[in-house]
C-alpha cells in the first residue's frame, strides 16, 4: 500500500486520528494491506502523511482496541485481518465510503441508512440571505480570530437558545462554541482523560465517542442500555469498583437504540455522579425533535444541580449537514482545562459561521424550522412504524416506539445477523445500517431521515423479502 496516498481532510470536523483510523481500516478490509503485514512506524507514517506523531499513536490505538491490528513491543504494529462482514466493526463512516453506498444496477437505491435529513430540506435560501447580511454588516471583521470559547455575542445568543429551546440555564461564560459535536466529545476527552482513566458508557453507543476516549488511552466500561436507562444498582456497583472519571450518555432518542432515559433514572444518575465524583458528558443529538409532547425533563443538563453535566449539541442535523458548529456547556470548575484543550486543537471555531448562525437563531428561524421538522418527521415516523408492523413484525422482528428522532431500532429474529441482512438487502437496492456498526449484530437501524413515505413502503417491503430469503437458507 502507498501510505502517502492516505487522504485526510484538515477542514473536517472529524478529528485527524479518526480519519486515519478509518482510512487504515478500509485498506485492511479491502485487502490492500496483508494479514500479518507490519504497518509503518509512528515516526515514518507521521512524516509521510504530514501529521503529528500523536495522531498516528491515537489511530493505531483505536485499531488495536477494535481488533484490526496487534502491537508487538519493540517490534511494531501488525495487521490482523477479519474474515467476513459479520466480524467487521462497521461504522457509519465506513458504510458511506464502501460498497454500501454505490448504486444498484439500475442506478437507484432506497436509503434507509442515512442519518441526516435530505439536503432539499435545509434552509439554503435563508442562509444565503444571512451570509450576505453578515458580510454587509461586518465586512472583513467577520473573519477575525475569536476567543477560544467563541464570539461573545454568539455565546450570549446560545445562552438564550439554551434557556428558551433546551430548558437549560447556562450563562454565556459557561458556553463554548465548538466545531461540531464530535469536537465537543474530543475536547472533553483531551480535557479530562489520561491513559488508564475509566469511562462508563451505554451499550450500544456512538462509535465516534468510543474513538475519542480510546485515543486518550482511556478504558471504556459498557453497561447495557434499557428503554429507560441503565440498571442503576449495577451502575452504582461499577462506580464503586472502578471510580470512573467520566460517564457518557445520550439521554433522549439515543443512537442507535432510540431509547430515552426515565425521569427517576436521570435524577438518580446525577446523585451517583456527585457521590462518586464523576462527570457526565451528555451528547444531545435531537432532544427537541419530538413528535408528541416534549420529554420531561427535556435533557439531563436542565436538571443538573450539582454542575456535574457537560453538555454537547451539534447543529448539523437540523441546519446544514456540513455545518461544523456545535454548543458545549462546561461546568465552571473545568473551564481552564477546556481552554487548554481548545487552544491545542484549533485555537477557535470559524468566526464567519458563528456570526451567520447567530443571526439565524436570533431571527427565530430555528423555532419555525423545528416545527416544520417535527410535523414532517412525525408523519414519516408513524408511517415507518406502520410499515414495519405490516412487513417485519410477522417475521419475528421487534421494534421500540420512540416518539422522536430520525430512526427506528429493529430487533431481528433469533439467529439472523444484521451484517448478513445488510449484504442481502444491498443487492436489492436497499441500504440499511447493520447493528455491527454499534457492536450489536442482533438489530438493524432504519432511518426515515432522507426518504419519502412511498419509498419507505418499497424499501421495507424489499427488506422483508430479503429477510424471508435469509431465514429459508440452509445457514439458518
Amino acid at each position: 500500500m502507498k501510505y502517502e496516498n492516505l487522504m485526510l481532510n484538515t477542514d473536517s470536523e472529524n478529528p485527524l486520528y479518526l480519519q486515519l483510523a478509518d482510512s487504515l481500516r478500509h485498506a485492511i478490509s479491502r485487502g490492500e494491506v496483508m494479514d500479518g503485514e507490519r504497518l509503518p512506524s509512528i515516526r515514518r507514517l507521521s512524516h509521510t502523511i504530514q501529521v503529528n506523531p500523536a495522531t498516528v499513536v491515537a489511530a493505531y490505538r483505536i485499531l488495536e482496541q477494535e481488533g484490526w491490528v496487534r502491537s508487538r513491543p519493540g517490534s511494531g504494529v501488525y495487521v490482523r485481518h477479519k474474515k467476513n462482514l459479520a466480524d467487521l466493526d462497521i461504522t457509519e463512516t465506513d458504510l458511506r465510503s464502501s460498497l454500501a453506498f454505490q448504486h444498484t444496477n439500475d442506478g437507484t437505491f432506497l436509503d434507509l441508512a442515512a442519518g441526516t435529513p435530505s439536503p432539499d430540506l435545509f434552509p439554503v435560501d435563508q442562509f444565503k440571505t444571512i451570509l450576505h447580511e453578515v458580510l454587509d454588516r461586518d465586512a472583513g471583521w467577520a473573519f477575525e480570530y475569536q476567543h477560544s470559547a467563541g464570539w461573545a455575542p454568539f455565546r450570549q445568543t446560545l445562552s438564550r437558545y439554551a434557556e428558551e429551546i433546551l430548558q437549560i440555564s447556562a450563562p454565556p461564560s459557561t458556553i463554548w462554541v465548538v466545531s461540531g459535536a464530535q469536537q465537543g466529545i474530543d475536547l472533553t476527552s483531551k480535557a479530562l482523560l489520561h491513559p488508564g482513566d475509566r469511562v462508563i458508557l451505554e451499550a450500544p453507543t456512538y462509535r465516534g465517542a468510543l474513538g475519542a476516549f480510546w485515543s486518550r488511552g482511556a478504558d471504556t466500561i459498557a453497561l447495557p442500555l434499557y428503554p429507560t436507562g441503565w440498571d442503576m444498582d449495577l451502575l452504582e456497583k461499577r462506580l464503586a469498583e472502578t471510580r470512573p472519571r467520566l460517564l457518557y450518555i445520550q439521554s433522549r432518542f439515543q443512537t442507535p437504540t432510540t431509547y430515552s432515559w426515565g425521569t427517576e433514572e436521570l435524577y438518580r444518575l446525577l446523585e451517583l455522579a456527585a457521590k462518586y465524583d464523576a462527570y457526565i458528558l451528555e451528547d444531545d443529538l435531537l432532544s427537541d425533535l419530538y413528535f408528541d409532547q416534549p420529554p420531561e425533563p427535556l435533557n439531563l443538563k436542565s436538571i443538573d444541580q450539582h454542575s456535574r453535566v457537560i453538555y454537547v449539541r451539534g447543529f448539523s442535523k437540523v441546519l446544514l449537514p456540513g455545518l461544523r458548529l456545535g454548543l458545549l456547556i462546561v461546568p465552571p470548575a473545568l473551564q481552564n482545562l477546556y481552554e487548554q484543550a481548545k487552544q491545542s486543537s484549533d485555537i477557535a471555531t470559524d468566526s464567519f459561521m458563528q456570526r451567520a448562525v447567530d443571526l439565524y437563531l436570533s431571527g427565530d428561524h430555528h423555532k419555525r424550522r423545528m416545527d416544520e421538522l417535527r410535523e414532517r418527521y412525525g408523519r414519516l415516523y408513524k408511517h415507518s412504524i406502520s410499515t414495519v408492523s405490516q412487513h417485519l413484525l410477522p417475521l419475528g422482528c421487534s421494534q421500540h416506539s420512540c416518539t422522536g428522532g430520525l430512526h427506528l431500532w429493529i430487533g431481528l429474529p433469533e439467529g439472523i445477523k444484521s451484517a448478513d441482512l445488510y449484504t442481502h438487502a444491498l443487492k436489492t437496492g436497499v441500504r440499511i445500517m447493520p447493528g455491527e456498526a454499534f457492536q450489536d449484530p442482533t438489530h438493524i437501524r432504519l432511518s426515515f431521515a432522507c426518504i419519502e413515505a412511498d419509498q419507505i413502503d418499497e424499501g421495507i417491503s424489499r427488506l422483508a423479502q430479503s429477510l424471508k430469503e435469509l431465514m429459508h437458507t440452509p445457514l439458518y
